[in-house]
């Protein structure tokens, strides 16, 4: 069977290079919890060369422990880190895009306080394309209401609204930017 040992000195050992930050692995082969019980101890005190941690015994001393954690593995899986880096890559690569991108519409969260002629917006947020700002404002209204209607959109002018939904109203509208100068 394989065990993983967690050796830790505790609190404020630090890196002072008694054993690699005050904590250690130590990886290992056991016939049964008993063998490696027997391994671990015989580490501790007596680390024959052979096998062992990274930062050799014995600990006592500066290098006394605090606890030790013993791990008996039940199995193991490769992981392909190759594929998880691209995916990774990919991932940045999108934001950085996004990030080039300018933002073409602003949505809005209108509260829509029943009773009262006070309105305000619950968030805005800049999207590039209508169909974010609508995608964006259906999951916003589904995550806050246990009876979802479906969402009517009107468009006026370039301007999209849905339907006052009780609680709030979504708007998007498009960004407009002037030029210095104008």
């Amino acid at each position: 069977m394989k065990y993983i040992a967690l050796l830790d000195q505790g609190e404020g050992k630090g890196c002072d290079y008694t054993i690699h930050c005050g904590r250690d692995w130590w990886f290992f082969d056991a016939k049964d919890d008993n063998d490696a019980f027997a391994k671990l101890r015989a580490m501790m005190f007596i680390c024959p060369d052979e096998q062992g941690p990274n930062d050799p015994g014995p600990y006592t001393g500066e290098k006394e422990l605090k606890s030790v954690t013993l791990i008996r593995i039940a199995g193991s899986a490769i992981v392909n880190v190759e594929k998880w880096y691209g995916q990774n890559e990919a991932a940045e690569d999108a934001r950085k895009q996004a990030l080039v991108e300018p933002a073409a519409y602003l949505v809005r969260s209108q509260n829509m306080n029943i009773g009262s002629e006070r309105v305000w917006d619950n968030w805005r947020k800049y999207v590039a394309t209508v169909d974010d700002g609508k995608r964006i404002a259906e999951a916003d209204y589904l995550s806050q209401t246990t009876k979802p209607k479906t969402i009517t959109w009107t468009e006026n002018d370039g301007r999209w609204h849905s339907q006052d939904l009780g609680f709030v109203q979504y708007h998007i509208e498009p960004v407009i930017v002037e030029e210095e100068g104008q």
